[in-house]
């Protein structure tokens, strides 16, 4: 998960998730995919 910016649009959202999941398969041997969420920075406080 990553807590982004509430104000970040869900475009600017979508496209950070994705660039985390690149980085993430490019970085980890034998990592294959990775699936990523953006939620607001808020959203663990509202979970708790």
């Amino acid at each position: 998960e990553l807590d982004i910016d509430p104000s970040t649009t869900i475009t600017d959202a979508h496209r950070i998730a994705h660039e985390a999941e690149h980085t993430l398969t490019h970085a980890v041997p034998k990592l294959s995919r990775a699936l990523v969420h953006a939620y607001p920075a808020q959203h663990r406080d509202a979970v708790s």
